[in-house]
């Protein structure tokens, strides 16, 4: 629980840094090939907690179609998943 709660908050650091690089227009997209499932999964771990005190649960289906890896910016895609609404 504590990795995840600092992966979270280095995660919060990281998008107000992104949010400064994408206003001064010098945001860059770290490209690297990753299991997308995988990815998902990790992402979808670190919600599930938040949800089960809520008696939530959280769940994720990829298409079969969708290619296994990917090449992205995986911590750009996670910002992204994870992002609240507002």
């Amino acid at each position: 629980m504590a990795k995840t709660s600092a992966d979270s908050l280095l995660t919060i650091i990281n998008e107000i840094l992104d949010f400064s690089k994408i206003e001064a227009g010098r945001l860059e997209l770290d490209l690297v090939d990753f299991d997308l499932r995988d990815s998902f999964a990790d992402t979808l771990r670190t919600l599930a907690f938040k949800a089960a005190e809520k008696g939530l649960e959280v769940a994720c289906a990829v298409a079969p179609e969708v290619p296994e890896m990917i090449v992205s910016d995986s911590v750009k895609l996670r910002q992204v998943i994870i992002k609240p609404r507002r």
